[in-house]
């Protein structure tokens, strides 16, 4: 499914804008006032199993080349909760058929990196870039990778094609 959006990416927005007749729209000054409310999501904490440091390279590296490709403007904010975790703020600015949106979630972790790489998977999922999968389904994705990683690949199919049978 990754694969696949990345193939649907366009290179640049400026073959989009071409394509749908339209000149290139920059984004205003963080000073102008925005048209659209923000709209907040708070990230679900029972439902999110832990993150792996590598499955967190891989979120980042996904929000990352969205926000590039679409032209999106994102900003993070952090701060310390009382309980001492680490709290991200995301925020995405940009233009779409409605003219300029501006979407936010907010991802509580245990560290820093795990609350961004959280709040990116999060914003990923809000727009349809990402599936959303269930707890079960997490799960069984660890187990594939693992098997993948100790270099247990019959394991990592056999795994792989339950879960495809099962969605």
């Amino acid at each position: 499914a990754f694969a696949a959006l990345y193939e649907t990416l366009p290179p640049s927005l400026e073959e989009v804008y071409i394509q749908r007749g339209t000149q290139k729209i920059s984004l205003p000054k963080k000073s102008e006032k925005e048209p659209a409310p923000v709209k907040t999501v708070k990230a679900p904490q029972a439902a999110q199993p832990s993150m792996s440091r590598h499955r967190m390279g891989e979120v980042n590296v996904m929000h990352n080349s969205v926000v590039q490709k679409l032209n999106i403007e994102a900003t993070k904010t952090y701060k310390k909760t009382i309980q001492g975790s680490s709290e991200c703020t995301l925020t995405w600015r940009f233009y779409d058929s409605d003219g300029l949106k501006t979407e936010e979630v907010i991802a509580v972790a245990h560290s820093k990196p795990a609350a961004k790489a959280l709040a990116h998977e999060q914003m990923l999922i809000q727009q349809g870039h990402i599936p959303r999968f269930s707890e079960e389904q997490a799960k069984q994705r660890q187990e594939i990778q693992l098997a993948l990683d100790e270099q247990r690949i019959q394991d990592a199919c056999q795994r792989a094609i339950t879960l495809m049978e099962g969605a």
